[in-house]
């Protein structure tokens, strides 16, 4: 079993003689250090004897500073036990708090090292145990985060529901095919007004109207049907559960382009967004559905982290650049909704944590694994003024 093994650090040579052949009668498997320094490099490693019979006063360093090291530097693996002619109750706590976690006076009692010995096999069992256990219930939440990710899309969505409802309308092939209809009956009116216009018509000031606005009339029903289907087209992307691997060339400043174009409805009428984007492509390998999903989360919180400081009073800001740094891309996302506590600040990116009352906890956590999956990495700051929060998104470019 791996919990037999055990570090005996005992600079007297004697002394360590004994203890070995006591240990190696009770079936534990032995390793030897002749000092402080020794045994801190035997437990500072991934997988260390999980059991440590260690002096209090050796040479180079003493156990206690042993103790102290590993302990600071997040070696907290081995059940350590000190072995001392020291026997205040100052010297236990000393030990105690320095990182040990038993402590036996010397000369030492054979029974009583046995029975510790045994104690911290135990523990050291239930350790294994229960990081096992960890890393199980670790890798379920991961596998019910993933099956929520489709819900957090959903979720995403239904905070827009309301304000882009009116913008994609069932009849839209209706008003396809009138836009169509208009442009054809105007190529042949056209001639007609111009004429009347040449002729004796009174009212030539309308038809000059006519016929400049017209054309125009139907070039703009003409785009904003093309602006609803594109806004139907990315609303089913990003509807769409993927979990597809593949990754195809996207462009950052697409990518800024589409995500605002879904969230155009719950924007206008509360943000007032500038955009500041490359003069070069800043080209990814992307799955470019899952990259539009985690700009779209970082806008929406930032819309509602606006709309709840100004309650729709007036309008916030946001500011979006898209920027290369060597070989790397950078989405850069500002408002001015406040800035994120010190306490929000620190957990931002764990799963299921939320201050939102219908939040799922999910959406900058699974944004951020995204962003990994994808090579690169996230970053949120509060801005000196107190009033700005930056999250950055840094991918890694094609070709760069």
């Amino acid at each position: 079993m791996i919990t037999k093994r055990v570090l005996i650090a005992e600079d007297d040579k004697m002394t360590r003689i004994i203890l070995r052949q006591q240990l190696k009668k009770w079936g534990y498997e032995i390793f030897e250090a002749e000092n402080g320094q020794q045994a801190y490099e035997m437990l500072a490693v991934d997988s260390p004897p999980p059991i440590a019979v260690m002096d209090w006063m050796m040479p180079e360093m003493s156990g206690i500073e042993a103790c102290k090291k590993l302990k600071n530097n997040g070696y907290n693996d081995t059940y350590t036990i000190i072995l001392t002619s020291k026997d205040s109750s100052a010297d236990i706590v000393e030990a105690l708090e320095s990182g040990a976690d038993d402590f036996m006076s010397k000369p030492v009692n054979s029974a009583v090292l046995h029975s510790r010995l045994n104690v911290a096999t135990r523990t050291t069992e239930y350790r294994n145990k229960l990081a096992t256990y960890a890393r199980e219930m670790e890798d379920l939440a991961q596998q019910r985060a993933e099956q929520l990710v489709h819900a957090d899309r959903l979720v995403t969505i239904g905070t827009m529901a309301s304000s882009i409802v009116h913008e994609i309308n069932n009849p839209l092939s209706v008003i396809s095919s009138t836009y169509q209809i208009f442009g054809q009956y105007w190529q042949k009116l056209e001639p007609l007004v111009q004429s009347a216009i040449d002729g004796d018509f009174k009212d030539k000031e309308f038809l000059s109207y006519v016929l400049e606005e017209f054309p125009q009339m139907i070039e703009s029903m003409k785009n904003n049907v093309f602006r609803i289907n594109k806004i139907i087209s990315n609303l089913k992307s990003f509807y769409r559960r993927d979990n597809s691997d593949e990754k195809v060339r996207y462009s950052l400043n697409d990518c800024v382009a589409n995500s605002l174009e879904i969230c155009h409805a719950k924007l206008k009428n509360n943000v007032k967004v500038n955009t500041d984007l490359s003069s070069e492509p800043l080209v990814i390998l992307a799955n470019s559905n899952q990259l539009d999903q985690v700009v779209v989360n970082i806008i929406v919180n930032a819309c509602e982290a606006i709309l709840d400081k100004t309650h729709g009073d007036f309008m916030g800001n946001m500011r979006i650049r898209t920027l290369r740094e060597h070989d790397k891309g950078r989405i850069i996302i500002e408002n001015d909704g406040g800035a994120i506590p010190q306490a929000v600040l620190d957990k931002v990116w764990e799963s299921f944590y939320t201050t939102k009352e219908q939040g799922t906890g999910l959406g900058l956590s699974i944004s951020m694994d995204i962003v990994k999956a994808h090579g690169g990495k996230m970053l949120v700051e509060n801005l000196p003024d107190g009033m700005t929060v930056r999250f950055s998104i840094i991918l890694p470019l094609i070709g760069a």
